[in-house]
């Protein structure tokens, strides 16, 4: 699967129910494929997002995609 697919689709997921919520991304160009469930790596994404949404205060979350030797590296950060 598309990581940088996967990644966005649950940024979009988190936007559409919190749109006055700030999601800065930085997703690296040409990542490779990742092994595995697409719906389950996104839940994964999508509730940790879910987390920063709730506990994170008012500050932007941001989430991050690179390429990490023939991995994906994916982070979610806020400031809760």
């Amino acid at each position: 699967m598309d990581g940088a697919d996967v990644v966005q689709s649950a940024v979009e997921r988190t936007r559409k129910y919190a749109p006055d919520r700030a999601i800065e991304t930085g997703i690296a160009p040409h990542l490779p494929l990742i092994r595995g469930d697409s719906v389950l790596i996104g839940q994964v994404l999508f509730n940790l997002l879910d987390n920063a949404v709730k506990y994170g205060g008012d500050e932007p979350i941001n989430v991050y995609a690179r390429r990490e030797g023939t991995a994906v590296l994916v982070s979610v950060t806020d400031l809760g």
